[in-house]
C-alpha cells in the first residue's frame, strides 16, 4: 500500500520539526548557560514556547503543503532573529555569524529529510549572514558597522594634569617620582609623591625604624588624601617608626615583590603587603586584566626559588587569540576565564603563594593582610586557602575580611558606604584606612609586647 505524497511531506516536514526542536532547546540553554540575566532567560523560553506551539498547530495533517513548508522553515528563521535580539548588545557580528551556522544545520536537517526545496534557500540566508558577520568582525575594535554601542571605546580617565604614571621595564608602570596629582572623579582627592614614587606620608619622622606597606589601590588610598590613606594613620599610631607607602595602583603581587626587592631602606622591621581577590587575576595575566594593563609582568616561583617570567609558546598563542577576539565575541566573553585563556584556581593559589612566601623571605617580619572589596563578607575559598598555606609556613596573616563584616554587624556602620567609596571602583574610605591601621598597629604592638 503506497503512502499518499501529502502524507510523506507531512512526515518529513514533521521529522525536521521535531529536530528543529532539540537544536533550538539546546541553543537556548547554551545561551542561558553563558550568563544571560534571568529576565532575558525567561523571556527567551516563552519566545521558543509560542513558536514551538505555533508550529504544531499550522503544520497539521489538514494544513495544505505550502503552509507547512512556510511553517517549517520560518522556525530558525524566528530562533535566529530572537537570537540576534538577545546578543546584538554586545556584539551583533557574532550574531550574524551564530545565525549562519544555525541555517546551516537546518539546511542539512532538511536534505537528509528529503525536504530540498526549503534547504536552498536556508543555504543562501546562512552566507548572507555569515559575510554580514564576518565584515562585522572584521572591524576594529572600537568601531562597528551594525552596532555602534556595541563597541565603544574606554572612556577617558579621569586623571587631571600629566599623566600619574610612566612605562618601567620590569615594573610595567610607575608613578612619577615627585608627582603633585589630583583626580576629578566620583570624588576629588589628590596624591604627592616622592622622588622614589612613594606617596607622601605625612608626620613621618627622619630617624627610626622602618615600615613598609605594599599592595595595589587599596594599600595606596584611591581615593583619599594624603593624610587619610593606611600609611598615614599607621603612621599616627606607630611615631617612633618611618612608616613607606610603595603601594601603586593596579599592581599585583609580582609587581609588589619587585618593588619590595627595589626598596633600598636600612633598619625595615616590618613589611606589609595587602591583598584583594582581585589579585590572583592580576598575578595569572588574565586576559581580562591585561587587555587594561599590558605592560604588566606575569611571572611565578621556579623550582629552584627564583622569579621567572611566564612567557611560553602557549602563553603567546593566549595573549594573540585575545587581541583579536577581546570586545568581539559575546560567547567568547563569557568563557575567556575559563581554561586554557585563563589559569585554573588552584594554579593561580599556587603562583600566588610562591610570589608571597617570596616577599616573606625578603623581609624580616612580613605580614599578608587580607582586604575586602567592596560587599566582600567573607573570604573567597582561593583566600582561605591560600591563607592556610601561608599560615602552615608561619607566615604571619590578617583576616581584615572578619574584622569589616564584624564592623557591619556590631551596628558601627549600618551599610558599606562608610567602608568604601562611591562609584564602580570602590576603595576604602578614611574610615576604614583607619580600622586597618588600627588591626595593623595593634598586631605590631603584640609581637613586641612576645618578644619583651
Amino acid at each position: 500500500m503506497s503512502v499518499p505524497s501529502n502524507q510523506k511531506t507531512y512526515s518529513t516536514d514533521r521529522q525536521t520539526s521535531n529536530q528543529w526542536r532539540v537544536i533550538m532547546i539546546a541553543l537556548f540553554a547554551g545561551i542561558a548557560w553563558l550568563g544571560l540575566d534571568n529576565i532575558r532567560v525567561i523571556v527567551g523560553v516563552v519566545v521558543m514556547i509560542a513558536i514551538i506551539a505555533a508550529e504544531r498547530i499550522v503544520v497539521g495533517r489538514r494544513s495544505p503543503p505550502f503552509a507547512r513548508t512556510a511553517a517549517t522553515a520560518a522556525m530558525p528563521m524566528m530562533l535566529c532573529f530572537a537570537a540576534f535580539a538577545f546578543l546584538c548588545e554586545r556584539d551583533i557580528g557574532y550574531s550574524f555569524v551564530t545565525g549562519g551556522i544555525v541555517f546551516v544545520a537546518f539546511a542539512v536537517l532538511l536534505t537528509r529529510n528529503g525536504n530540498h526545496a526549503t534547504a536552498k534557500p536556508s543555504l543562501a540566508i546562512a552566507a548572507a549572514l555569515a559575510a554580514i558577520g564576518a565584515v562585522e568582525l572584521s572591524l576594529p575594535p572600537g568601531t562597528a558597522l551594525l552596532n555602534p554601542q556595541a563597541r565603544r571605546l574606554p572612556k577617558a580617565d579621569p586623571w587631571v594634569g600629566p599623566r600619574p604614571h610612566v612605562h618601567d621595564r620590569r615594573l610595567g608602570w610607575i608613578p612619577v617620582p615627585e608627582a603633585k596629582i589630583k583626580n576629578t572623579g566620583v570624588a576629588d582627592w589628590s596624591a604627592r609623591l616622592d622622588e622614589k614614587s612613594r606617596r607622601i606620608v605625612p608626620g613621618q619622622p627622619a630617624r627610626g625604624p622602618c615600615i613598609l606597606l605594599f599592595g595595589g589601590s587599596f594599600a595606596f588610598g584611591a581615593g583619599i588624601n594624603d593624610d587619610e590613606t593606611i600609611a598615614a594613620r599607621l603612621q599616627s599610631r606607630r611615631q617612633k617608626n618611618r612608616v613607606f607607602n610603595y603601594a601603586v595602583n593596579a599592581y599585583g603581587t609580582t609587581q609588589s615583590l619587585l618593588r619590595l626587592k627595589q626598596a633600598e631602606l636600612r633598619e625595615v622591621s616590618w613589611v606589609f603587603y595587602f591583598f584583594i581577590e582581585n589579585h590572583f587575576a592580576r598575578n595569572a595575566g588574565d586576559v581580562r586584566w591585561v587587555r587594561i594593563f599590558p605592560g604588566a609582568p606575569v611571572m611565578q616561583i621556579d623550582e629552584r626559588g627564583k622569579l621567572v617570567a611566564i612567557d611560553d609558546l602557549r602563553d603567546r598563542l593566549r595573549r594573540a587569540t585575545d587581541r583579536f577576539m577581546a570586545h568581539r565575541s559575546f560567547f567568547y566573553e563569557r568563557i575567556v576565564h575559563l581554561p586554557p585563556m585563563s589559569m585554573t584556581d588552584d594554579a593561580k593559589v599556587r603562583q600566588t603563594q610562591g610570589l608571597i612566601e617570596a616577599m616573606a623571605r625578603a623581609a624580616p617580619r612580613f605580614v599578608m593582610v587580607f582586604v575586602p572589596m567592596s560587599g566582600q563578607t567573607a573570604m573567597t575559598a582561593a583566600q582561605k586557602i591560600l591563607m592556610e598555606r601561608l599560615t602552615a609556613r608561619g607566615i604571619d596573616c590578617l583576616d581584615l575580611i572578619a574584622v569589616a563584616t564584624e564592623h557591619l554587624e556590631s551596628g558601627r556602620n549600618q551599610d558599606q558606604q562608610a567602608l568604601f567609596t562611591a562609584g564602580p571602583f570602590a576603595h576604602p574610605t578614611a574610615y576604614f584606612a583607619d580600622v586597618i591601621a588600627d588591626s595593623c598597629a595593634k598586631l605590631i604592638e603584640q609581637a613586641e609586647c612576645g618578644a619583651d
